[in-house]
């Protein structure tokens, strides 16, 4: 990421700190936000629905279907986020991250009640995570991007930055 601090955008609570920290917060409803360590999924069913729920949920980002994506809201997150917002925080993502070049393999986890997956996305300019929480009816409960971490490496320090395995975006 270029290093460079960008207000926020709106209420989509979109923050583009400096290059070491940037992040991109798309709205989540505090009943979405992780409190403990997510538990790893027991259902295969349930992961597979999610994982295809968070990929259209990036294809809709990255078709710039703001409305469509936005219906998909669950009344908490409705109230944060509306579609003016999110295209005012993907445009302002795009800007500073480039193109979404590919994304890597999703993970899935549960967490109160809630499916959670992150998905690696390799943009122009560095990897950030998706991360998408559903409630129990399926809709979109939080919508996050955020800068990957790399994995530590032997010696407990970050390992040198990885690309996202190459999968085309849609």
């Amino acid at each position: 990421m270029k290093a460079k601090t960008t207000p926020l955008i709106t209420a989509l609570l979109v923050a583009l700190a400096t290059a070491s920290t940037a992040s991109v917060a798309v709205a989540q409803t505090p009943e979405a936000a992780p409190a403990a360590a997510p538990a790893p999924a027991a259902d295969p069913a349930a992961e597979a629905a999610a994982k295809q729920r968070a990929s259209a949920t990036i294809d809709r980002l990255e078709a710039q279907q703001f409305d469509a994506l936005a219906s998909d809201f669950n009344a908490e997150m409705s109230a944060q986020v509306d579609a003016a917002q999110l295209r005012e925080g993907w445009t302002g993502l795009s800007e500073q991250a480039g193109a979404l070049q590919a994304r890597g393999e999703p993970l899935f986890l549960q967490q109160d009640g809630y499916d959670i997956v992150v998905t690696p996305l390799q943009f122009e300019n560095g990897v950030l995570n998706a991360i998408v929480s559903f409630d129990a009816q399926g809709a979109i409960a939080g919508l996050m991007l955020q800068p990957a971490q790399p994995p530590a490496g032997p010696d407990g320090q970050p390992a040198a930055p990885q690309p996202a395995p190459a999968q085309p975006s849609s």
